[in-house]
């Protein structure tokens, strides 16, 4: 079963990878690219809830900005084109 999921994300790769540019500009597969911005995109998520318990409650969460960007940012660096 496992053989065959594998299989699936690489029919969607070759398949994407000849559509779109981008993933392949930054070292990225399709599928690894879908991956990697869903997960940023979690980290917003989970920045702005902070932010709006924040804002109501200024007690908590004081350094979520700082540590969503710092969070961002390594991520960012991390991943992709290594030069």
């Amino acid at each position: 079963m496992i053989c065959g999921k594998f299989k699936i994300f690489e029919k969607i790769d070759k398949t994407f990878n000849n559509i779109f540019k981008h993933p392949t500009s930054v070292c990225m597969t399709y599928t690894e690219h879908a991956k990697f911005s869903f997960y940023i995109s979690y980290v917003f998520l989970k920045g702005s809830v902070m932010g709006l318990i924040h804002s109501v409650h200024p007690d908590s969460y004081i350094t979520y900005a700082q540590d969503t960007i710092k969070e961002v940012n390594k991520l960012l660096n991390d991943s992709g084109c290594k030069n």
